[in-house]
């Protein structure tokens, strides 16, 4: 990543109030319930799909306006959120009220909410995957999964997916989010705390991810923070005075400022010349970091 890149197209993972417009993808023979014109709330059906079991609805997501209608492809809403962006992701769009397992029961045996959006704090294991996919849930937003588990519940090699070298086909609708990536990694207190406030509140998600595109994973919430008003992104260089977390290797997770960047290149740890930044961490460390592990925030 280049100083003027930013792993977030926002700059930051969270907007706490924006306006999007986003595609509901239909398939072909989907009835419409909406037109262009109609406002519509998050828990409005806007088309049914036939299946063996009857009629199914096809959800808002988001409270809004349609701004346009292509049957058999999709419907498009306006409207105001708040916007969470993770890293990585798989599958497209779907909606369903947030919910948390209970606390202290294990994944493996935990009540899955049918139709829900499972939030789950910390590395997700293969078997909470299967089984929200088992049980009906429309999505699992997560902190983090292992590449390997990752790859067996999709059937897939993830990197020539992310890399767009080949389709991917996610079992069921349900959609996955990981907000701190691949790996082992708690989701960020304040992305954890918001979803927690949240619990029960109608999100839209949305699993597509191509990194090399800055196109990132979302989730959208239609009750904004009003108090914050609407969206301003931090500037894009990340330079003196910038707040940063650290996205990758032993420092993952903490946040700092940046204090300095050298105009010269610097040796990192695994030996590369690459541009560098001295951070102030917030435990009061002072640290050479490559600018190219840090995400801008503030």
């Amino acid at each position: 990543m280049s100083n003027l890149a930013l792993d977030y197209p926002l700059g930051r993972p969270i907007a706490p109030s924006i306006t999007v417009r986003r595609r509901r993808p239909l398939p072909q023979g989907a009835v419409l319930r909406v037109q262009t014109g109609d406002g519509v709330s998050a828990l409005q059906p806007i088309a049914e799909i036939a299946t063996q079991n009857g009629r199914v609805p096809v959800l808002a997501g988001i409270d809004g306006r349609v701004i346009a209608v292509t049957p058999g492809k999709g419907v498009i809403i306006e409207g105001v959120a708040t916007l969470l962006q993770g890293l990585v992701g798989l599958g497209e769009s779907a909606a369903g009220p947030l919910a948390f397992l209970p606390q202290g029961e294990s994944p493996a045996v935990a009540l899955i909410p049918r139709g829900a959006i499972l939030v789950y704090p910390q590395r997700a294991p293969l078997t909470l995957l299967q089984r929200a996919a088992a049980h009906g849930a429309m999505g699992v937003i997560a902190a983090s999964a292992s590449a390997l588990e990752l790859e067996s519940f999709a059937r897939a090699d993830i990197s020539a997916f992310l890399e767009q070298r080949i389709p991917l086909a996610v079992p069921g609708p349900l959609v996955v989010i990981l907000t701190e990536g691949l790996g082992d990694a708690a989701m960020q207190m304040e992305m954890q705390t918001l979803l927690r406030r949240r619990e029960g509140e109608m999100a839209l998600v949305n699993g597509t991810s191509h990194p090399r595109q800055n196109v990132r994973p979302e989730v959208l919430l239609s009750r904004p923070d009003l108090a914050v008003g609407e969206y301003v992104p931090p500037p894009v260089l990340l330079r003196p005075g910038a707040i940063v977390r650290v996205a990758a290797g032993a420092r993952r997770g903490m946040r700092g400022m940046i204090r300095h960047v050298p105009a010269h290149m610097a040796v990192d740890a695994a030996g590369l010349r690459t541009r560098c930044a001295t951070v102030e961490l917030d435990t009061g460390e002072r640290v050479s970091l490559p600018m190219h592990l840090l995400d801008i925030i503030g």
